[in-house]
């Protein structure tokens, strides 16, 4: 059911979004008001009328980030709010991929290296020279029982 309900979601929201550059960012069930489950539950029903609804993020023309509320009972659109505060969804497996490519193929990067003498190597890795000691269980106790104080 949940996979055939966000592939509906998915739907309706490319459906909603038709001829814009779309990147979904997470596709979910919305969880319902609890208020509105303790009421369902107290009147002890047969069918399921608590409202089912979809949350999904995502960005458009990879400039605005939308909030989309979905009601799949309803096969509609409750809301589609613009996030207009700090932050930036998270980056998706395929983006991250292409970012981590973008440095070594930037003309400015290349040249700023190169007139430095620098190796991509000495930017990027990380030597860890110092040497901590990790104690070992020999000659300690554990239980509290057994120490002195």
């Amino acid at each position: 059911m949940a996979s055939t309900t966000i592939k509906f979601a998915l739907f309706l929201t490319l459906t909603l979004l038709f001829l814009q550059v779309v990147s979904c960012t997470n596709i979910g069930l919305d969880d319902p008001e609890k208020d509105d489950i303790l009421k369902w539950v107290s009147s002890k029903p047969s069918v399921i009328t608590i409202p089912r609804k979809a949350f999904v993020i995502a960005i458009i023309n990879n400039v605005e980030s939308h909030e989309i509320v979905i009601d799949l009972r309803l096969k509609s659109i409750v809301s589609d709010n613009i996030h207009k505060g700090n932050g930036f969804p998270t980056l998706s497996v395929d983006e991250q991929t292409v970012a981590v490519g973008l440095p070594l193929k930037y003309p400015p990067f290349i040249a700023s290296m190169k007139k430095r003498g620098l190796n991509l190597s000495e930017i990027v890795e990380y030597h860890d020279r110092v040497i901590e000691a990790v104690p070992t269980d020999e000659n300690t106790e554990f239980r509290a029982s057994d120490k002195k104080f």
